[in-house]
C-alpha cells in the first residue's frame, strides 16, 4: 500500500512539474525534448541510486519520472512536425531517442559516482 501511495505521490509532482515546464504554443518542442532527456537522465540515476529501496525508487521512478516524461506529447509532437515538415520530425526523433539514451547512460555513471563517495551511507543503498 505504502508503495502505491509513493507512485501516486511522485506521479502527481512529475506531472505538475512537467505541466510548469511544457510550452505547447512552440513551433519546435524543445520543452517536450527537454524533459524527455532529463527524465531519461533521473530515471537511470534513481534507479542505480536506489537500487535496494523500493519505496523511494517507486516514488522517484514508476511516480516522479512517470508522471514527468511524456511519450504522448512526443508522439503528436512527432505527428503535428511530419505535417509541416519531415526533416524537422525526423530531426526532432533522432534528438530524443539519441539524447535520451545519452542521458541515461549519463545517469547510471553519475549515479555510480555518487554511490561511490557515499559508500556506506545509510540514505544511499
Amino acid at each position: 500500500m505504502v508503495r502505491i501511495i509513493a507512485v501516486g505521490v511522485g506521479g502527481g509532482i512529475g506531472a505538475l512539474t512537467r505541466f510548469w515546464i511544457l510550452d505547447p504554443s512552440a513551433i519546435f518542442p524543445f520543452s517536450t525534448l527537454l524533459i524527455n532527456i532529463i527524465g531519461s537522465f533521473l530515471i537511470t540515476f534513481f534507479t542505480y541510486v536506489w537500487l535496494d529501496r523500493e519505496i523511494i525508487k517507486a516514488l522517484l521512478t514508476t511516480g516522479f519520472c512517470g508522471g514527468f516524461t511524456t511519450m504522448s506529447a512526443f508522439s503528436g509532437e512527432v505527428y503535428a512536425l511530419f505535417s509541416i515538415d519531415i526533416w524537422i520530425a525526423w530531426l526532432y526523433i533522432l534528438l530524443s531517442v539519441g539524447l535520451g539514451i545519452a542521458a541515461a547512460v549519463a545517469g547510471e555513471k553519475a549515479a555510480r559516482l555518487v554511490k561511490k563517495q557515499f559508500r556506506g551511507s545509510p540514505h544511499v543503498s
